[in-house]
């Protein structure tokens, strides 16, 4: 026949059926083509969602590199939850199952070098074994959210994990991001490195 094509047909039956035929054990065929070709679907459809969110990222980056700019972004809001995701955790779960195995003392540090500004380290050192801290335990947020100056897009963000399971009962390691926190100073201008940064 003339305009007549079997090319486009062939090369599916070869994708859909010869493929998927050799794949099996060649006994009781017809079921295990059927799940061969719902894996390779699945896998397909989930190789697009990562190129998608891939390229999503990759724009993402870019409009931020070119709204904040190397090095000090501009100014930025906290979004974060209105209840924490754990209330009064305390010292020790902090330890065992967030792995911030020396938040006590850096906090006994973070609040002796606030009441001392200026101390040489040595000083600060023997203030914070003496520091009292009030408290046993402190809410923990999982994620914190730092938007830009519109609040509509999200420039970065800070992640705190406890270990956990997964479906297979496997244990997934907790996790903490550190971040740098500048205490403004009254010198303190934009593009300038002053203050005192806590991490």
């Amino acid at each position: 026949m003339d305009n007549y094509n079997t090319e486009q047909s062939k090369c599916l039956h070869i994708n859909l059926t010869k493929d998927a035929y050799h794949a099996t054990n060649h006994k009781d065929e017809y079921p295990q083509m059927t799940v061969w070709l719902e894996c390779c679907e699945k896998v397909q459809q989930h190789a697009a969602l990562i190129n998608r969110k891939q390229d999503l990222q990759v724009h993402q980056h870019t409009e931020i590199r070119k709204m904040i700019g190397p090095p000090f972004t501009h100014a930025q809001f906290v979004k974060m939850a209105c209840h924490p995701s754990r209330k009064n955790a305390s010292f020790d779960i902090l330890k065992t199952q967030y792995g911030a195995l020396d938040f006590q003392d850096v906090l006994a540090e973070f609040i002796t070098q606030v009441n001392n500004p200026g101390a040489s380290r040595s000083i600060l050192s023997l203030h914070a074994e003496d520091a009292l801290i009030p408290f046993r335990g402190i809410l923990v947020f999982h994620i914190i959210n730092f938007m830009g100056t519109d609040g509509s897009q999200t420039i970065d963000s800070v992640h705190a994990w406890p270990e956990q399971r997964d479906k297979c009962r496997q244990i997934i390691p907790s996790c903490f991001d550190t971040i740098l926190v500048q205490s403004p100073s009254p010198d303190t201008k934009q593009g300038w490195i002053k203050g005192n940064y806590y991490s």
